[in-house]
């Protein structure tokens, strides 16, 4: 296992994206589901982070290999970064009636 980032919780650091190797296979885990400190919960896949290391992410489990850039707008420490064009599954919504 190689743990790419961490959260600082209840005293320790706590895994939140980590790969593993398995025979022939590879696996790639995101835990991020909240972005930022936003009273509104903004949905977390409008967040830069966590769309660009998602597909980072499934790129290398796919091929072995990272092709994609980090964009510009990827947050650094203490920011975050939203896309406000990314359309969630309406399923997303509970409010919204299909």
């Amino acid at each position: 296992m190689e743990i790419l980032a961490t959260a600082y919780e209840r005293g320790r650091h706590e895994p939140l994206m980590w790969t593993v190797s398995y025979e022939k296979g590879r696996i790639f885990v995101d835990l991020l589901g909240h972005c930022g400190n936003d009273p509104n919960m903004i949905y977390s896949m409008r967040c830069t982070g966590f769309q660009v290391t998602l597909l980072r992410g499934c790129e290398w489990a796919a091929t072995g290999a990272v092709t994609q850039e980090v964009p510009a707008d990827f947050p650094l420490k203490d920011t975050y970064t939203l896309r406000p064009e990314f359309k969630a599954p309406f399923h997303a919504y509970p409010e919204t009636k299909h």
